[in-house]
């Protein structure tokens, strides 16, 4: 049931194997077990942080995040082919979420990549990815359950 799922839960948090699976995960994986101590290490210093903002009023009625996911693609934060390499301390950041009411000039997001041009490349259209309209309704995350 939920209420012992959540207690087991918390004891492999306090207890520490939960971090123990996961360097073990990592390091099957052929990666640095020493994020599991250090996890700041994986932020460069050499980022920056350039917001997206709003370009209208209204509700946000929908987001294309697949259009987020090329956009990201495109400064280097994803692969779209197998051997692309994939830098791992850009991306971006969604603040606003589907319902928010939003204002002309409301941060919706930050882009995080390597210099202020880079970030230009793709900071129109990650505004673009915000649908903005009158409805102030959240999403119908279920529709229906079957058995």
């Amino acid at each position: 049931d939920l209420e012992s799922a959540r207690k087991r839960s918390m004891e492999v948090l306090a207890d520490g194997s939960e971090l123990e699976r996961f360097r073990q995960n990592v390091s099957a994986q052929g990666g640095d077990t020493n994020v599991c101590e250090r996890p700041e290490s994986l932020l460069s210093s050499e980022i920056g942080k350039f917001p997206v903002t709003a370009e209208g009023d209204g509700h946000v009625v929908e987001i294309d995040t697949l259009a987020i996911g090329n956009a990201v693609c495109e400064i280097g934060g994803g692969r779209t082919r197998a051997d692309d390499k994939v830098d791992h301390a850009v991306g971006f950041e969604s603040f606003a979420r589907i319902g928010d009411r939003i204002e002309n000039g409301d941060e919706l997001g930050v882009i995080y990549a390597r210099s202020s041009e880079q970030a230009e490349q793709v900071r129109h259209r990650l505004t673009q990815v915000y649908k903005l309209g009158d409805n102030a309704s959240a999403p119908v995350l279920v529709s229906k359950v079957v058995a």
